[in-house]
């Protein structure tokens, strides 16, 4: 039970990092529909 709990916590982490990397390249993206994705992504 504690080693799933250590599973699911690390793909979280893994989630949250690249959640935050997209944000990055969003707010560098010269493509502005790319950034309207991330932006919907936030919302919800």
């Amino acid at each position: 039970m504690g080693l799933r709990w250590l599973n699911y916590s690390t793909i979280f982490i893994q989630i949250e990092t690249s959640l935050q990397i997209n944000q990055k390249i969003c707010e560098f993206s010269l493509y502005k529909y790319m950034c309207l994705i991330c932006g919907a992504k936030d919302r919800k």
